[in-house]
């Protein structure tokens, strides 16, 4: 984990220090800085991160010229990570998307990456590029689970009601043959819900089964029981419970009506259960809060608005074995160890959280 401090101490206001955080770490690239973490920390271009830190942003009140500049270069970067209207994690190396920096790992099959829902349905709520919504819901419809067609993996069937819901990849057409197993994702499957949420696409095919296999996993409570049964993605629980509280609140997920009031006090319930164990998770801790309106949670955190301490942390990361081994004791013990990960933070998106985290406190509180 990195953390940042001011230099010669702090006596300025917060806000200022966030967004000029956010400029200094905006790279010639056009990307915010992304530390890619196994045994060392590098640099990492993607086109996720930056997406994010977009999507944090554009619900927050932007004066500054220079970061207002930078949030448009960032928008056309995203370019570099599509093909038509599917997005790519990694930017491309002879017609692959493959890490930009580690020419070694490249060569492996297994790390060339398919164009998939998160990355393309997370580009689209920041750019709103109408004319690929209809191929993205012609995807989105092709590409659920079922009996037939594509098979969700051991340890994510057991849990149930997964039927007709999204999934988190979309892998080439002719790769995909009957009976294939893919992989659900809660996080991926919360995105989709504000991406159809923020563009009328409530009716759309899949959504209800997607909303509903969410809600069978907050009762049955496996954000804590099994977390990594439900992401490959998002290990840490109280992650999981950010983006999906994000996205049910900023993409106002109930008044679409894929969830209830009843669901959101589920949320609640599962929320106070969780304990931050970092600088970095108290952040999300007091985010989820402020989504979740829970104004008790929130004011036992509200210091750490005033202070200028960021932490990176993590914020997604690609394991080593895949989610069908997790019913292995043996894998599934292994899945849990930070050694089995890389892992993806920046700074940037813990300066932009905080903003936003600042402002709509203010606004709600």
């Amino acid at each position: 984990m990195t953390m940042l401090t001011p230099r010669n101490g702090f006596s300025g206001d917060i806000e200022t220090f966030l967004v000029q955080t956010l400029i200094e770490r905006f790279g010639p690239n056009h990307e915010w800085d992304t530390e890619r973490v196994y045994l060392n920390r590098v640099p990492d271009l993607n086109g996720f991160m930056p997406a994010n830190i977009l999507l944090v942003l554009q619900h927050c009140f932007i004066q500054n010229q220079a970061l207002n500049d930078h949030i448009e270069k960032a928008k056309h970067r995203l370019l570099a990570y599509r093909k038509g209207h599917l997005a790519y994690y990694w930017p491309f190396n002879d017609g692959r998307s493959t890490i930009p920096n580690a020419p070694t790992l490249s060569k492996f099959e297994f790390l060339t990456l398919s164009p998939d829902a998160d990355d393309t349905t997370v580009q689209q709520l920041v750019l709103h590029e109408t004319q690929f919504f209809e191929p993205i819901l012609n995807e989105l419809a092709f590409y659920r689970c079922d009996e037939i067609n594509f098979i969700p993996p051991n340890p994510q069937r057991i849990l149930g009601n997964w039927n007709g819901a999204y999934l988190a990849w979309f892998p080439e057409r002719e790769r995909c043959s009957l009976g294939k197993i893919e992989t659900l994702d809660l996080g991926v499957s919360a995105n989709i819900l504000w991406f159809l949420s923020r563009f009328g696409f409530t009716n759309h095919e899949g959504a209800q089964e997607t909303a509903g296999w969410i809600k069978h996993i907050l009762k049955n409570e496996f954000i804590l029981s099994h977390p990594f049964f439900l992401t490959r993605y998002y290990p840490v629980p109280l992650l999981q419970l950010y983006i999906l509280a994000r996205a049910v609140d900023l993409g106002q997920l109930v008044k679409a009506g894929f969830f209830s009031d009843e669901d959101i006090e589920m949320m609640k319930r599962l929320f106070k259960k969780m304990v931050p164990r970092s600088r970095y998770e108290s952040l999300l801790t007091l985010a989820t809060a402020i989504h979740l309106n829970d104004r008790e949670t929130f004011s036992k955190l509200r210091h750490i608005l005033q202070s200028p301490i960021l932490d990176s942390g993590i914020y997604f990361a690609a394991p080593l074995v895949p989610i069908v081994t997790y019913q292995n004791p043996i894998f599934a013990f292994l899945a849990k160890q930070p050694f089995m990960r890389f892992r993806f933070e920046s700074i940037a998106l813990s300066a932009a959280i905080h903003l936003w985290c600042l402002q709509a406190a203010k606004q709600r509180f």
